[in-house]
């Protein structure tokens, strides 16, 4: 039986920069930073969550760029992270916007990858 999400990955060109806007500008942690040959295990999370996103070098795995996925973050005030990432020139795709099911936003991290806010 599966017990809880442990880790996304997304992978990244330049570790260091992403570490640097999911902490700086969006306000992670980094939950585990270790040695992986020339390259870092390099985790970040919410603060108090259990599950990390893997900051992985595109450059180790040979489909990255094939490799899709959104994640979604849960937030209680939309309007108001959305202008606080804005602020620290965070891209957003649009305004937050009601469907019906929440109200939804995407950002851009800084290697184009698609990131989901959701309130309801």
């Amino acid at each position: 039986m599966i017990d809880h999400v442990c880790n996304i990955f997304t992978f990244v060109e330049d570790q260091e920069k992403a570490k640097k806007f999911w902490t700086e500008k969006v306000g992670f942690e980094v939950k585990c930073s270790q040695p992986m040959g020339k390259y870092l295990w390099l985790e970040v999370v919410p603060k108090g969550s259990h599950t990390s996103i893997v900051l992985y070098p595109k450059s180790l795995r040979e489909n990255a760029q094939k490799s899709e996925s959104i994640i979604t973050f849960f937030t209680k005030d939309i309007q108001k992270i959305y202008e606080e990432l804005s602020s620290k020139g965070v891209k957003f795709t649009k305004e937050p916007e009601n469907t019906g099911f929440g109200i939804f936003t995407e950002f851009y991290d800084e290697d184009g990858n698609i990131f989901s806010l959701k309130q309801v």
